[in-house]
């Protein structure tokens, strides 16, 4: 079936021209009210929401073709009316018995708000939910009086399983990208503290990562699609053929197959999907680390870099006996101007011997193989500079002994917050010396202020101590 055979051919225009955001904004809170309304809306309150949103924005401007419509409520009108239309159809306009009119969403609709509400809310998945859906679809007694409904239930957990597993994914690639565009340190926080922490590490994926339904479910998950395709196959297929009867046997049999092959693959290759989640996961630190070390070096090095560019400034005029004004003028991009102010300093100036010729200075371009080794090495500096012995050595220097420390407690300068942050990004690793200190609270630590560090005050604990680390406790968690 072709998708503007049952999508009008003007569906999607309304979230192209230049009104998308008012009528992206006014799709979404009259499905947020459809949703607390039996089957429809009536006609008045769905005009009276958008003339309520109108009248709060003045960038609606009409389209090519349309004429100007004066107040709120006509725009209202006109706007649902349009909604409405066959060429559009995200609505349909019905009347009753009793003369009043109600406004229905039609089936592509429903399905594209709902996706449009996901993501525009950024809604975190119960993922967890999924594997028990599947395990409760295929095992519960009912199940085994209509394996082919319970088959198509196991089968549609099963792909949004998946499906949200590959947006998590997608979403921490996008996180990545974000972070390492950040041209502050305060963005780069805001954006891990406000956005990662809840959006990505909570509360639902740590669930499915440290819960037991994984493992608990899937064999039982796994044995009974094997229990069905080698004893139950011809009576499943007889009921698939009781509800379509015009279907053939054979395709009939083919998409059972795949339903089966399906679920039980994914579920033995769950893992996987998981170890990648965790890669980009642990990319997103590395590379927000990174960033956020790049950024509080430059901040701290600003000053010292135009003294620096000053101060060349000032001996190459002063080296080849040129104005500043002329100096300028070759070396910059841009045009300055020159500001002279009288001061108490005399006009003349006694001549001075002549200064010693010195040859121009030539930059050589180096070879590529040079730089790649210089890269090489620079590269082993940094592993060997912040590798996880060094970590364990700075923390258990600055623990003295004690089986636990808080952050604030480590952080007397820069190089100390870097390590703190290494600290952090390591804490799951088999080779650390320590472990965050687990608390059951979602945003344990308290937030701290020390010199120009802002970072939450994390318990750390020497490991064989407490327990294994907590799955969303850390520094930027």
């Amino acid at each position: 079936m072709k998708l503007f055979s049952v999508v009008p051919e003007r569906f999607f225009g309304i979230l192209a021209g230049p009104n998308r955001e008012i009528y992206a904004d006014l799709l979404l809170q009259i499905y947020k009210l459809y949703q607390q309304t039996p089957f429809r809306l009536q006609r008045e309150d769905v005009i009276a929401l958008i003339t309520d949103v109108l009248e709060e924005r003045e960038d609606f401007v009409p389209e090519e073709g349309e004429e100007e419509i004066g107040n709120a409520r006509e725009r209202a009108n006109f706007i649902l009316r349009r909604l409405c239309s066959v060429d559009v159809g995200w609505f349909n306009l019905e009347e009753d018995n009793d003369y009043q009119q109600y406004v229905t969403i039609t089936e592509p609709a429903r399905v594209m708000l709902e996706a449009l509400e996901k993501i525009a809310n950024r809604q975190t998945e119960e993922y967890r939910g999924y594997v028990f859906a599947t395990y409760s679809a295929l095992c519960s007694p009912e199940a085994e009086l209509q394996k082919d409904l319970a088959l198509d239930s196991a089968y549609r957990e099963t792909r949004n399983l998946l499906n949200s597993l590959k947006t998590l994914r997608d979403n921490i690639k996008g996180y990545i990208k974000e972070a390492v565009s950040k041209t502050s340190a305060k963005e780069l926080l805001i954006l891990h503290f406000e956005e990662y922490t809840q959006n990505i590490i909570d509360q639902n994926y740590h669930r499915l990562k440290t819960s037991d339904h994984v493992s608990r479910y899937r064999p039982a998950i796994i044995n009974k699609i094997n229990e069905w395709e080698s004893e139950y196959v011809d009576e499943i297929i007889k009921l698939y053929q009781e509800r379509d009867k015009e279907k053939p046997e054979e395709v009939i049999r083919q998409e059972f197959y795949e339903k089966t092959s399906f679920i039980r693959t994914a579920y033995r290759e769950l893992d996987l999907y998981l170890e990648e989640i965790d890669r980009y996961n642990a990319l997103y630190a590395k590379s927000s680390y990174r960033q956020l070390k790049y950024l509080l070096e430059t901040d701290r090095d600003l000053t010292r870099t135009l003294i620096d560019i000053l101060d060349y400034i000032a001996g190459q005029v002063m080296q080849k006996e040129l104005s500043l004004k002329d100096y300028l003028e070759h070396a910059l991009p841009v045009k300055l101007n020159e500001f002279k102010f009288f001061n108490n300093d005399p006009l003349y100036k006694p001549r001075r011997p002549a200064s010693e010729h010195r040859p121009e200075q030539k930059l050589v371009e180096l070879p590529l193989e040079k730089k790649k080794e210089l890269l090489r090495k620079t590269l082993e500096e940094v592993r060997e500079r912040y590798s996880v012995e060094i970590i364990n050595e700075f923390f258990l220097e600055k623990a003295r002994g004690r089986d636990e420390v808080e952050a604030v407690e480590l952080v007397e300068n820069l190089e100390d917050f870097i390590k703190l942050i290494y600290l952090n990004a390591y804490f799951r690793h088999k080779k650390a010396a320590y472990v965050i200190k687990e608390d059951k609270r979602r945003f344990a630590g308290e937030k701290v202020q020390k010199g120009p560090f802002a970072f939450k005050n994390i318990k750390i604990v020497r490991k064989g101590k407490n327990g294994r680390a907590s799955f969303n406790q850390g520094l930027f968690t």
